[in-house]
C-alpha cells in the first residue's frame, strides 16, 4: 500500500529537485503488508540464539500465512539512544531505554526539526548512534566459533555439514537468488598457442599469476604470458635452454634493485634456478579504485641470477610477500633461494639452502637415509603470520615458522597422512571412511584468527589445522603458532539427510582463498566447478551457499583475482559489511580450452535480482531468516541508496518498499524492549558500514619526499576514498531526505491527565517510541549533512598541496581523526580553511574561485561570513603592499565596512584582522571593529547591568559583560604592543610582544591615537577596560588625568567594593587598595577635601598586608590635613576624631618601634643558639609587630594585647595619660617598673645603671611634668633616694635629676620639707630610721649650700625670696632638734653642719 507522505498543506523538503525522486511509504504497518509469513513455529531461522545475534541454522519449510506474532529482539545494551532524545525515559534492568508511563509532560511537545543550537548536539548524538552501530555489526563469529569453538578448552565441534542449516537451501526455495556468481570474461586460449598446441607432441604446463592478470604456458623451455580477461597481450620468454619444471612470481625483495625493477620471476629446470627481473607497470588510466587493472609487463633479458640445482628438481615454486624465495624439491626438502646486490665473504650473489635436512643427513648419500623421499607437492604462505606450510605427495602437511618479522625459519609441526587419517577416523566417530581422506588435493592458508590452515581432500572435504595450544596462545599476538594439530571437518553440501544435492566425488583440484572454496570434478569433456561461499549475512554457525557451473574440458587451475588498496581484513569479515567498498570478489578458472573470470555477486545484488524477480510483497521469508531483520534491511537500504545503480531506478523505489514493509516494530511489541525499529537499525547499520572504513583513521600522516629524508605530511585520507564515500553517503542522505516521514517529529503537544492516560497505553507508547526514533533519524540526517561537508572540504584540500596549505598547524592536525573533524570540528574547520585561503592570498582569481567552490560544497563549513573574511583578508593583502597613502586609506575603509558585516558572527577571527588594521596603522579601525562586536555580541547591553549592584550576580548580563571584554581585550594587546614598541618606560604584562619593524616614533603616535579613540567610545565596558588596563600598567598620572564621568563613577565602584571587601565587575582584588589611593588623590586634585580625607582615614583603617602602619600614619596625617582644608565649614566631630586617632596610632607607633628594638636584640641573642623558649618569644614578637602593621587598633586593644603581655610600662603610662586614667596607685607603680626596667637593661657599674635611670626620668618627667597626675614628683623622689646606695658621695644625684626634668628649685624644697616630715613622724616609706632622716638632711643642706654658693639660682620674688629664706631656717631648725636629741656620733657631725648652714642663713 503506498501513501504518499506530503498531505495537502504540508510543504517539501528542501532542496528536493536535486535529489533523485523516490516513492515513500508509510512508517505505518498495515495488515496489507503481512503476507507469507515464512517459515513455521516448530523450525528455528536462520541464526537464532539467544543473544539475538548470531546462532546456529536450523531446518524450516514454508508455511501457511499467519498472524505475525514473533517479538523483536533487542540488539543489547550495546547500541545506546543518544543522549538527549529521551524526554520521559529511563532504563530497564537489562540497561536499554524504557519509556515512563507515568508524568503529565508530554514527550510529542518537540520540534519537528532539530534547530541551530542543538544541530552540534544531535550530531554528537548520532555519532555515538552509529559507533555503537558498526561496534555491534563487528561483533560477527570469527571462524574458530561459527564451526563451535569454545575459548577454554580450546576446542570445535568436531565435524560439521552434516545438518540442512550448514548448506540452506534457499535459492531452490526462492529466498535467494542463485547468480552467486557472473561470468565476467570467457576467453580461449590464444590461437598461436592452441595451433601450436594441436601439432606438437611436446608436453606443456599451465597456470596462473593473477596479481599481473597473466596466463602462463610452458613449452618445454619456452615461457608464454597472455592476460586472461581478454587474452590479449601475448608475450613470451625463450632465453632458457632446458624445460621449465616450476616457475612463481613474487615481489623482488625492497631495497635491492633499481625502483621499476620491482618483481621477480623463479623458474626451476632439471638442472638449474634461473631469476628473471620484471617491471610490472599499471596504466594510470586505470587506477581509479573501481577501474579494472590494466598491467603493462617487461622483462630483463638476461638472468638476473642463476646457480644449479644440484641434481634436484624442484616441481614447485613460491615467494614470500618480502621477496623471499621457496623450492620444494622432489627429495622432500624445502630450499630457499637467496640473493644479494652485492658478493658477500661467504655466499655469492645467489645461492641455495636446504632448510628442512639436517647437516649430518645432508652429507650422507640417499641409500643410507633408509627412506625414500616424499616429494614436497605444494608450499603456501600466510604473509600475515609468517608461517609456510607444505603438503607433500603423500599427503604429510608440515608447518614451519618464518619468524616474527618473516625472516626466519623453524618448525613448528608435522602430521603425516597417516595421523590424519585416524585423526578423522575418531573425530568423525567412524562414520567417515578413510577413503574420504586418501587425497589430500590442497592446502590453503587461514591468514587471520584462531585457525591457520584449511586442506581440501578429493572428496571435498575440508580439514581445518590450529597452530595454538589454548586461548591464551591465541590471543596474544606476541606468540609464535607453536603446534600443527587437526581442529575440524567440514563436509561438503550433499551429507545432510534431507538434502537433494549430489555429494562431489573424485574432484581432481581444489582451491580455498578467503572463505571462497573450489573443487573440480571431471564429466567427459567437461568440469564441474563446484563453488563455496560463505552465507552472505553473519551467522552463530558456519553456514555456507553453493553453487556448481560446467566448463569445457579440465580444470588446470582456479585461483582468486587479488585486489588492489584492499585491508586484508576486509576478507575476513562477512562480505555484507564491506560490499559497498568499490571491488568485488573475482575468480579465474583456468581449463584445457582457455579462461573464465567469475564475478561473485554482491549481497545486495542477490537481493536485488530477488526483489526484481519476486517483488517486494512475496519475500517475507528473505527478512525473516534470521532472528533480527537488521541484516537484511541494511542490505536493503543499500540496495535503495546505492549511488551507483543508474540502470534501473525501478530498483530503489522496490527496496524502498520492501524497508517500510518490513522494518517496523513487532505488534507485540514491549515496553521494556529496545524502542527503535530494524529499520531504524537498519539505515544506521549501512551508515556505519559506509564510515567504518576511515570514520577513526587519522587525517594526516608523516611521508619522506621520495628519493630524499625529507619529512612532510601527506593525507591518510585520499581524495579517490573521499571522493567515493561521498557519493554514498550522499546517497544514503538523499535516502533519507526523500523520506521525511523517517525524520519528522510530530508537533502533537499534549497536557494533563490524558496525555498521562495515553502514555500508559499500549498504542501511546508505541507511538512515543515512532517520534523517539524520527528523532534519532534526524540526528543522522544532520550528522550525514555534515560529513558530506567536511568529506567535500577535505577533497579540496588533497587537489591542493597539503603540506604546504597546513604548514604550521599540521601539529594540531596530526592527531585529528575524521571523526574529531565531523562531530567536534568546529575549532579545526576554519583554521584548515583560512590556510588553504591564505595560500591564495594575491590571487584573487584563485581566492574567488576556491570561495565559490567552499560555498557549494560546504555551505555551512564556509559560509557567506567567511566568503567576506576571505575577501577581506585579499583587501589587506594588497593594502600591505601598496605604497599610495590614499589608495592603502581606501582599502582600509572598504575592509572595515566588510569586517562590520560579518563582526557578530562567532566564525569570524575579529583578532586577525584587527592585528592586521593595527599593522598597518590602523588602529582606529581595530577599535571601532571591536566596538560593532561588542555591540553584536550583546545587542540589548546587558552587560551594564553588572555595573548597578541589584543585578551584578545575573548570570545572563555577566556573560553579556564577560562577551564584551573578549572582544576589547583585542585591543588592549595592540595597545600592548605600540606601547612596547615605543620604549615607553612601563612595558606590558608578560607575554606580550612588539613589532620590531615599527619605529618608536610611530608606535607612540599609534599608542596615543589608540588610547584617545578609546576614550571617545560611549562604551562604559569598555572604558573600564582601559582604567584596568593602566592601573595593571601603574600609569596612575595617565588615568588621573583623564576627565570623564565614567572615571568617577569606576573608581568610586571600586572603593565600595574594596572598603566592603567584595570583588566587583572592574576586576580588581578587593584587597588592594590602590584604588582608594587613586580615588583620594582625584578628589584632591578636583578640589573635594572632604571626601579625599574619608577616603583617606578609610584606607588608613583598612585591614591588609598591603600597607604597614607608616603608610597608615601617613594617610592619617593627610586626612587630617585634607579635613583641616574644608575650612570653616569643615566637620569639626571629624577633625575631632582624626586627632584622636592621630593620638592613638603615635601610641601604636611607640608599641610598634619598641618590638622592633626588642626583636633585633632577640635575634642578635638567638643566633646560633637553640633556646625553645627564646624561640617562641622571637615567633610572639613577630606575630604581633605583623599585627601592628595589618591595621590601626584602639587604645583597649593596644593596652591588653601589647602594652601588659610585653610589660612595656612606659607605654601603658601613655596610654593612661591619653585615657585619661588617674589611678594614684597603678601609676606610682608604673613609675617604678620603668625605672626597674632600667635598672635591669644592664649588668654593668652602679654609675652606668644610675645613668640609665636618670635619662629615662628625664625623659619621661619632662614629657609628663606638665601632667602632675602622671608625673608623681613625690613619689619619684622618695623611690629614687631609696634606691641610692649609702656610700655614694654624690648626694644630691636625685636633686639635680629633678632640675634637669625642670622642676623648680622652691617645689623640690617642698618635696623634700614633705619627705622629711614623712621621715621624722615615722610613716610608711621607704626610707626609715637614722639612715633615712640623715640622707634626707644631707640632701637638704647639699641645696641650700648651693643655693647659697650661687650655684643654683632661684628666682622668685623679692617678698617671696624673704619667706623662702625663712622657710629653709625653720627646716634646718627642724633638723637640729632632731638630731641633737639623738646620740650618735654621725647626729653630732651632722648637728654641727645643720648649724653652720643656719648661721650662713642668718648672715644672707
Amino acid at each position: 500500500m503506498v501513501i504518499p507522505i506530503h498531505p495537502p498543506g504540508v510543504c517539501d523538503s528542501p532542496n528536493k529537485s536535486q535529489y533523485r525522486s523516490m516513492p515513500v511509504y508509510s512508517s505505518r504497518n498495515p495488515s496489507s503488508f503481512r503476507h507469507s509469513e515464512g517459515w513455521s513455529n516448530s523450525q528455528s531461522k536462520l541464526g537464532s540464539s539467544g543473544d539475538g545475534r548470531y546462532s546456529p541454522l536450523s531446518s524450516y519449510k514454508p508455511t501457511q500465512v499467519s498472524s505475525l506474532n514473533k517479538s523483536v529482539t533487542s540488539p543489547g545494551p550495546g547500541l545506546i539512544p543518544p543522549r538527549g532524545i529521551l524526554r520521559n525515559a529511563t532504563t530497564n534492568a537489562s540497561g536499554n531505554p524504557r519509556l515512563s508511563k507515568g508524568g503529565t509532560s508530554s514527550y510529542y511537545a518537540l520540534s519537528s526539526t532539530p534547530t541551530a543550537q542543538n544541530i552540534p548536539e544531535s550530531i554528537e548524538q548520532a555519532a555515538r548512534m552509529t559507533e555503537a552501530v558498526f561496534t555491534k555489526d563487528k561483533e560477527y563469529p570469527s571462524l574458530f566459533h561459527a564451526l563451535g569453538g569454545r575459548d577454554e578448552p580450546a576446542q570445535v565441534l568436531p565435524i560439521s555439514g552434516l545438518i540442512e542449516q550448514d548448506y540452506p537451501c534457499l535459492i531452490e526455495r526462492g529466498l535467494m537468488s542463485g547468480r552467486l556468481f557472473n561470468i565476467e570474461h570467457r576467453t580461449e586460449i590464444p590461437s598461436e598457442l592452441k595451433a601450436w598446441m594441436s601439432q606438437t607432441t611436446a608436453s606443456y604446463r599451465m597456470g596462473l599469476f593473477p596479481e599481473i592478470h597473466r596466463a602462463w604456458m610452458t613449452i618445454a623451455s619456452d615461457l608464454y604470458l597472455w592476460d586472461f580477461r581478454d587474452g590479449s597481450d601475448l608475450s613470451y620468454y625463450a632465453g632458457l635452454k632446458e624445460p621449465i619444471i616450476g616457475l612463481a612470481f613474487a615481489p623482488a625483495k625492497p631495497n635491492l634493485f633499481k625502483a621499476n625493477l620491482n618483481h621477480i620471476l623463479c623458474v626451476t629446470t632439471p638442472s638449474q634456478v634461473v631469476l628473471l627481473g620484471f617491471i610490472v607497470s599499471c596504466d594510470e588510466s586505470t587506477l581509479g579504485l573501481a577501474a579494472p587493472i590494466k598491467t603493462a609487463l617487461e622483462v630483463i633479458a638476461q638472468p638476473i641470477y642463476t646457480i644449479s640445482s644440484d641434481n634436484v628438481l624442484f616441481p614447485v615454486v613460491v615467494g614470500s610477500s618480502q621477496g623471499r624465495i621457496f623450492v620444494g624439491g622432489a627429495d622432500g626438502n624445502v630450499h630457499e633461494v637467496f640473493y644479494q646486490a652485492q658478493r658477500g665473504w661467504i655466499h655469492d650473489k645467489c645461492w641455495k639452502k636446504n632448510l628442512t635436512k639436517s647437516i649430518v643427513s645432508s652429507y650422507l648419500p640417499n641409500f643410507l637415509t633408509f627412506s625414500s623421499p616424499d616429494p614436497v607437492k605444494e608450499i603456501v604462505i600466510d604473509n600475515q603470520r609468517y608461517v609456510l606450510f607444505t603438503l607433500s605427495k603423500s599427503g604429510t602437511i608440515q608447518a614451519f615458522d618464518l619468524g616474527e618479522d618473516g625472516d626466519s625459519f623453524s618448525n613448528i609441526g608435522c602430521l603425516s597422512h597417516e595421523t590424519i587419517i585416524n585423526t578423522v577416523i575418531v573425530k568423525s566417530k567412524n562414520s567417515l571412511e578413510p577413503n574420504s581422506v586418501r587425497n589430500i588435493l590442497s592446502i590453503s592458508a587461514i591468514k587471520q584468527g584462531d585457525l591457520g590452515l584449511v586442506a581440501v581432500t578429493d572428496s571435498g572435504i575440508r580439514l581445518y589445522f590450529s597452530l595454538y595450544t589454548g586461548l591464551s596462545q591465541r590471543a596474544n599476538p606476541m606468540i609464535r603458532p607453536s603446534t600443527l594439530k587437526l581442529a575440524h571437518i567440514r563436509l561438503p553440501p550433499g551429507y545432510s539427510p534431507m538434502s537433494n544435492i549430489r555429494k562431489p566425488t573424485g574432484a581432481y583440484t581444489a582451491y580455498c582463498s578467503n572463505g571462497l572454496f573450489s573443487i573440480s570434478t571431471a564429466d567427459g569433456d567437461t568440469s564441474h566447478v563446484w563453488l563455496i561461499t560463505p552465507f552472505i549475512y553473519p551467522t552463530a554457525n558456519y553456514a555456507e551457499l553453493s553453487t556448481r557451473y560446467t566448463v569445457p574440458g579440465k580444470t588446470i587451475d582456479v585461483k582468486e583475482i587479488s585486489v588492489r588498496e584492499i585491508d586484508p581484513v576486509v576478507f575476513e569479515q562477512p562480505e555484507v559489511m564491506s560490499q559497498h567498498l568499490p571491488y568485488r570478489r573475482e575468480i579465474v578458472i583456468l581449463t584445457s580450452h582457455g579462461t573464465i573470470v567469475l564475478k561473485a555477486s554482491k549481497p545486495f545484488e542477490l537481493l536485488r535480482d530477488l526483489i526484481q524477480r519476486q517483488g517486494p510483497e512475496n519475500i517475507q521469508g528473505h527478512f525473516e531468516m534470521l532472528p533480527n531483520k537488521v541484516q537484511p534491511l541494511a542490505n536493503c537500504v543499500l540496495l535503495a541508496s546505492h549511488p551507483f545503480l543508474f540502470t534501473d531506478n525501478n530498483v530503489h523505489d522496490l527496496a524502498t518498499k520492501a524497508i517500510f514493509m518490513y522494518g517496523e516494530l513487532a505488534p507485540e511489541f514491549q515496553q521494556d524492549a529496545w524502542p527503535y525499529s530494524p529499520r531504524h537499525d537498519a539505515i544506521y547499520t549501512t551508515v556505519g558500514r559506509v564510515l567504518a572504513s576511515f570514520w577513526n583513521l587519522k587525517l594526516l600522516r608523516t611521508g619522506t619526499i621520495s628519493g630524499t629524508t625529507t619529512k612532510i605530511i601527506m593525507p591518510n585520507i585520499s581524495g579517490e576514498q573521499v571522493s567515493y564515500a561521498i557519493h554514498f553517503i550522499q546517497s544514503l542522505h538523499t535516502f533519507i531526505v526523500n523520506n521525511p516521514n523517517l525524520y519528522m517529529i510530530s508537533q502533537i503537544v499534549s497536557t494533563g491527565t490524558n496525555n498521562a492516560q495515553m502514555e500508559n497505553t499500549p498504542e501511546g507508547h508505541r507511538l512515543m517510541c515512532y517520534e523517539m526514533e524520527k528523532m534519532s533519524m534526524a540526528a543522522l540526517k544532520n550528522l550525514l549533512s555534515q560529513a558530506l561537508e567536511v568529506l567535500g572540504m577535505w577533497k579540496i584540500l588533497c587537489e591542493h598541496q597539503i603540506n604546504i596549505i597546513l604548514q604550521g598547524v599540521d601539529d594540531r592536525l596530526l592527531n585529528t581523526t575524521l571523526r574529531d573533524m565531523i562531530v567536534a570540528g568546529q575549532n579545526t574547520i576554519p583554521v584548515i580553511i583560512d590556510a588553504l585561503i591564505n595560500k591564495y592570498l594575491g590571487d584573487n582569481a584563485a581566492v574567488d574561485a576556491i570561495s565559490i567552490r567552499l560555498r557549494e560544497v560546504c555551505p555551512s563549513l564556509f559560509r557567506n561570513e567567511d566568503a567576506i573574511s576571505s575577501k577581506v583578508a585579499e583587501i589587506l593583502s594588497k593594502a600591505k603592499q601598496t605604497t599610495d597613502p590614499h589608495e592603502k586609506e581606501s582599502m582600509l575603509t572598504d575592509s572595515l565596512i566588510l569586517c562590520e558585516q560579518i563582526c557578530g558572527l562567532g566564525r569570524v577571527n575579529i583578532r586577525n584582522f584587527c592585528m592586521q588594521f593595527a599593522e598597518l596603522g590602523f588602529p582606529l579601525g581595530a577599535i571601532r571593529l571591536c566596538e560593532s562586536a561588542a555591540k553584536a555580541v550583546d545587542p540589548q547591553h546587558l552587560a551594564l547591568l553588572t555595573l548597578k549592584p541589584t543585578v551584578s550576580s545575573d548570570p545572563v548580563a555577566n556573560q553579556a559583560y564577560n562577551n564584551r571584554c573578549d572582544v576589547y581585550k583585542i585591543v588592549f594587546e595592540i595597545l600592548d604592543m605600540y606601547y612596547t614598541s615605543s620604549n615607553q618606560q612601563s612595558p606590558p604584562l608578560t607575554g606580550r610582544t612588539s613589532d620590531e619593524n615599527l619605529p618608536s616614533e610611530k608606535a607612540k603616535l599609534f599608542a596615543d591615537e589608540t588610547f584617545r579613540g578609546i576614550l571617545e567610545s560611549e562604551d562604559e565596558v569598555f572604558h573600564i577596560m582601559l582604567y584596568n588596563w593602566l592601573l595593571e600598567r601603574n600609569l596612575f598620572g595617565r588615568l588621573l588625568e583623564i576627565k570623564h564621568p565614567f572615571l568617577d563613577a569606576f573608581l568610586q565602584r571600586a572603593a565600595e567594593s574594596v572598603v566592603s571587601g567584595k570583588l566587583h565587575r572592574n576586576g580588581m582584588n578587593g584587597n588592594e587598595t590602590r584604588i582608594l589611593d587613586l580615588l583620594w588623590r582625584h578628589h584632591e586634585l578636583n578640589q573635594n577635601h572632604l571626601a579625599a580625607a574619608q577616603i583617606l582615614m578609610r584606607l588608613a583603617d583598612f585591614t591588609t598586608d598591603g600597607l604597614d602602619f607608616q603608610q597608615r600614619f601617613d594617610y592619617l596625617a593627610r586626612a587630617n590635613i585634607c579635613a583641616k582644608g574644608v575650612g570653616r565649614r569643615g566637620p569639626g566631630e571629624l577633625l575631632e576624631n582624626l586627632e584622636d586617632k592621630l593620638d592613638v596610632a603615635q601610641i601604636q607607633k611607640s608599641i610598634l618601634d619598641t618590638l622592633k628594638n626588642r626583636l633585633v636584640n632577640l635575634s642578635e641573642t638567638s643566633s646560633g643558639v637553640f633556646d625553645h623558649t627564646l624561640t617562641n618569644e622571637v615567633k610572639m614578637h613577630q606575630e604581633s609587630i605583623q599585627r601592628l602593621n595589618s591595621q590601626l587598633f584602639n587604645i583597649s586593644i593596644l593596652y591588653s594585647d601589647f602594652a601588659v603581655p610585653f610589660k612595656l610600662h612606659e607605654i601603658r603610662l601613655e596610654i593612661f595619660n591619653a585615657a585619661g586614667h588617674s589611678e594614684k596607685p597603678l601609676i606610682e607603680s608604673l613609675w617604678a617598673d620603668v625605672i626597674q626596667t632600667e635598672l635591669d637593661s644592664t649588668r654593668e657599674s652602679l654609675e652606668s645603671q644610675l645613668e640609665l635611670v636618670r635619662r629615662k626620668v628625664v625623659t619621661l618627667g619632662k614629657k609628663y611634668i606638665s601632667s602632675p597626675t602622671y608625673f608623681p614628683m613625690e613619689y619619684i623622689v622618695e623611690h629614687l633616694e631609696a634606691m641610692m646606695p649609702v656610700e655614694m658621695v654624690d648626694q644630691a644625684w636625685v636633686v639635680r635629676t629633678m632640675l634637669e626634668i625642670g622642676v623648680s628649685f622652691t617645689e623640690l624644697l617642698f618635696v623634700y620639707e614633705k619627705l622629711w616630715n614623712k621621715v621624722t613622724q615615722q610613716r610608711v616609706s621607704t626610707l626609715g630610721g637614722m639612715n633615712g632622716q640623715s640622707q634626707v638632711c644631707r640632701v637638704v643642706m647639699s641645696m641650700i649650700k648651693s643655693m647659697l654658693d650661687g650655684k643654683l639660682e632661684v628666682r622668685l620674688p623679692r617678698s617671696q625670696h624673704n619667706e623662702f629664706i625663712e622657710k629653709c631656717k625653720d627646716l634646718i631648725a627642724l633638723m637640729i632638734v632632731e638630731f641633737s636629741s639623738k646620740f650618735e656620733p654621725e647626729a653630732k657631725e651632722i648637728t654641727q653642719k645643720l648649724n653652720i648652714t643656719k648661721d650662713r642663713l642668718e648672715y644672707r
